[in-house]
């Protein structure tokens, strides 16, 4: 039995990745007997790449390109469901106000303090590293970025490294 609706990556002669999709069918003689099998493919790549690109900006901040408020919910709600299920799974949140950033827009207008939120963004996101498991998320809330971590964490991080990476982050 073969499946009639197929995708599947292929590598083609120059090293491109793309994607296919195919339409099987078995060939049989007048008999009911399997004498062959007929494909057709068709090139889905771009298809693949903007369900890709729509599912990024979905759960992705415009103007951060971080995780937005979706995003992190429904990995809280991982990181709570695994530390259920197991009893050495840790996981913190944690929330970073952006002092006083309505001046910076009142008063210099919303291109720098999108500049701004850009610069915060992007220095906190390389203050997250990789953990054991998942990456810790980083989103953005209305007013601003926030660090939100999530993650397992075999060894625990101590909270002069959390004050390095968190309360820090523009050094």
């Amino acid at each position: 039995s073969i499946n009639p609706y197929e995708e599947g990556e292929v590598v083609t002669r120059t090293g491109e990745r793309r994607w296919i999709s195919w339409s099987n069918a078995m060939l049989r003689d007048r008999h009911g007997r399997v004498v062959g099998l007929a494909a057709i493919g068709a090139d889905v790549t771009e298809r693949r790449r903007a369900e890709a690109q729509l599912v990024h900006e979905a759960l992705h901040d415009g103007l951060t390109g971080l995780p937005n408020r979706a995003l992190f919910l429904d990995r809280l709600r991982g990181a709570i469901a695994r530390g259920r299920r197991r009893s050495n799974y840790g996981y913190a949140v944690l929330f970073l106000d952006l002092d006083r950033f309505k001046n910076v827009n009142d008063s210099l207008g919303h291109l720098v303090g999108d500049q701004l939120l850009i610069l915060v963004s992007h220095r906190l996101h390389q203050s997250l590293g990789p953990g054991p498991g998942e990456r810790d998320t980083l989103d953005e809330a209305a007013t601003g970025p926030n660090v939100r971590i999530s993650g397992a964490q075999t060894t625990p991080r101590s909270e002069s490294d959390i004050r390095v990476n968190y309360w820090d982050p523009m050094k």
